[in-house]
């Protein structure tokens, strides 16, 4: 796939109707019978793919980059996230969702939002490369044959860095624990069921996204992450007053301490 560096033909429409192609996947994962996939689970999803699209605007707009395409990336970027066959990980798909979404978000481009051939592959390309963050590369390094791909355009980074402002700044806690609290999942027999080691565990995560995680491999391949990390944090500043990153104990003034 070759990412478009043209601006996109994309209008507030086509986000729209995105947003609606979004909730029909997972209202159709929910449905599904014996589906593992709860309500709670659906709203969790529809609402972190709602501030990363938020995130991503900013991010484009600070960085010049196209925003539109760049926006329907991030609307779609966790279609796949929710697969009903995921019986064990209670209808979470963490380790393969990017590629299977790059998949079906080319589909959604190309034939639902009748968007032609280039910018459906654009965004797949955005897509696929969303999850390249050190805890899934990690596991794909230990239990897959192939191997994780790489966020290596502009926008690709800052789809990955969008979605990662979620998780250190805003929806992080509100998120990871919950899903690490879904019994029968690998996460739930991780933590044994107890809540603060799903908490803690949440901690280590949001510690290696702010401690270089992305800025490690992005300088591994001489792309200057550490200076695009610090400037995403301060966009996550600008758009999320007042919330800071966990730096220590959990304060009571910490937006994670009670997650949002």
């Amino acid at each position: 796939m070759t990412e478009e560096t043209a601006r996109s033909p994309i209008r507030n429409a086509d986000l729209d109707d995105a947003v609606g192609l979004l909730m029909h996947a997972y209202r159709r994962e929910k449905e599904h019978p014996g589906s593992p996939v709860t309500a709670e689970l659906v709203q969790l999803n529809i609402d972190h793919c709602a501030r990363v699209r938020a995130n991503a605007r900013a991010v484009a707009r600070g960085e010049r980059l196209d925003g539109d395409l760049l926006e329907l990336a991030a609307t779609l970027h966790d279609v796949a996230k929710l697969d009903h066959r995921r019986k064990e990980s209670g209808g979470i798909d963490t380790w393969h969702h990017h590629e299977r979404g790059a998949a079906i978000v080319h589909a959604l481009v190309r034939e639902d939002l009748d968007m032609d051939f280039a910018t459906a592959e654009a965004v797949a390309t955005i897509v696929e490369t969303h999850s390249d963050i050190p805890f899934i590369r990690r596991y794909w390094e230990s239990n897959c044959a192939g191997t994780l791909p790489a966020a290596r355009s502009a926008l690709q980074r800052a789809l990955r860095d969008a979605d990662a402002i979620d998780l250190i700044w805003v929806g992080g806690m509100a998120k990871i624990v919950p899903f690490r609290q879904i019994p029968g999942s690998a996460f739930y027999r991780e933590d044994g069921g107890d809540i603060r080691k799903a908490i803690a565990s949440a901690h280590r995560s949001f510690e290696e996204r702010q401690q270089g995680g992305w800025s490690h491999f992005d300088r591994r391949r001489g792309q200057g992450g550490d200076l695009r990390t610090a400037f995403r944090h301060r966009t996550a500043r600008a758009l999320h007053p007042g919330v800071r990153a966990r730096k220590g104990g959990m304060g009571k003034g910490s937006a994670l301490a009670g997650g949002a």
